[in-house]
């Protein structure tokens, strides 16, 4: 009885252990939106994507329109999409979209065909997702919803978290740097690599706050940060990512 009661006791203290984890693991990534959303930037959005190799059987065009379905019902979306499927070049497509107030979404399946000789054709399947939220407060959120939906799916991915923001006007390269620093020191952030110049404003970064990272150098990265000026706009645009930025800058 005494075994039985001791076995209780650990696997709750394992449980807990766990719960305990997960939720400071959750509160840590939440400072980066919070260091990003305390830096009052204008036009403030977050896009959340994700895209790999499906390692399934063949998917029919009815099967892609299953899967995309599927997905964007795990999204909260169960109406007001747009479902296209277009076949090009040997690629066929099958896109998901819809468009709200607050988000825009894209879920995408792209099966490739590639013929191997007179009778055998092979076939490769990606799936890509984008969320585009016009607010920075839902996007861990919907991070974790994306991990979660390629890891069901056994797709090796690297799920990305892109926050954007605007400032007014050309921010001279002493307003880039002050801007950087202090991203940095709030996300407790070690520089990797760096560029700093009025052309290009890039840093690569690790900070222990987020568990995921890529190599770069032999060097663990987990944040981007950069700067670029929209002439046609007279703004500077502002991006922080993690793991990189996969938007283009």
């Amino acid at each position: 009885m005494k075994k039985v009661l001791v076995g209780l006791v650990l696997i709750l203290w394992v449980l807990a252990g766990i719960q305990l984890w997960n939720l400071y693991g959750v509160r840590d990534q939440g400072k980066i939106v919070e260091a990003f959303h305390s830096s009052d930037f204008m036009n403030t959005k977050s896009v959340v994507e994700g895209s790999g190799r499906l390692n399934t059987a063949y998917l029919s065009l009815s099967g892609r329109k299953t899967m995309v379905q599927d997905i964007a019902n795990i999204l909260g979306i169960h109406e007001n999409y747009t479902l296209t499927e277009t076949y090009e070049d040997g690629q066929a497509k099958t896109v998901l979209h819809v468009k709200a107030k607050q988000a825009e979404t894209t879920i995408q399946i792209i099966t490739r065909e590639q013929k191997r000789d007179a009778n055998i054709i092979d076939t490769k399947q990606y799936l890509l997702t984008e969320i585009t939220l016009y607010d920075l407060d839902s996007a861990l959120g919907y991070k974790e919803i994306l991990d979660k939906i390629y890891e069901d799916y056994r797709i090796e991915t690297e799920v990305s978290l892109n926050l954007i923001g605007t400032r007014p006007g050309q921010m001279t390269l002493s307003e880039r740097n002050n801007m950087a620093d202090l991203l940095l020191e709030q996300i407790e952030g070690k520089v990797v690599s760096e560029h700093r110049d009025e052309e290009l404003f890039t840093i690569y970064a690790y900070t222990k706050l987020i568990k995921d990272y890529d190599m770069r150098s032999g060097e663990p990265v987990n944040i981007n940060i950069a700067f670029n000026y929209d002439e046609s706009q007279n703004l500077t645009n502002v991006y922080l990512s993690t793991p990189i930025i996969r938007e283009d800058y």
